[in-house]
């Protein structure tokens, strides 16, 4: 839980250990990662979230990852605007009588390989 100002630079280095603490005991990276994100809607709007997951990529690839996926609701505009804005392309799609999540929603699922990405992430990498 954030309390007070959001400083990128204290953020992203969180991010940082945290991926590294999460994969640290992992001897082998996985080719293929499924990511998810959330974001507090009172920092929304504001691209910390393009921030963090293009961070998050980065730290990935660089691992050796070859593919990231992500999964979004077609009605979630802003998940999909920000996958989009970081290359992500859309290789199926879902119907709301196939989600099987129990929403009955429409969703896409999304990937981003290597070869697709530009690397970079402000003070990490």
């Amino acid at each position: 839980m954030l309390h007070g100002p959001l400083d990128l630079r204290e953020t992203q280095a969180r991010l940082a250990a945290a991926a590294e603490e999460l994969y640290q005991s992992e001897p082998a990276y996985p080719a293929e990662v499924l990511i998810g994100y959330a974001l507090n809607p009172r920092f929304q709007g504001n691209g910390y979230a393009t921030e963090a997951v293009g961070c998050l990529i980065s730290w990935l690839f660089r691992r050796g990852a070859a593919v990231v996926y992500a999964n979004t609701y077609a009605d979630n505009v802003s998940s999909t605007r920000l996958l989009g804005h970081l290359d992500f392309v859309v290789y199926e799609s879902f119907s709301a009588e196939q989600d099987e999540s129990g929403r009955g929603l429409a969703s896409y699922g999304l990937k981003l390989d290597r070869a697709r990405h530009v690397p970079g992430c402000p003070g990490y990498g």
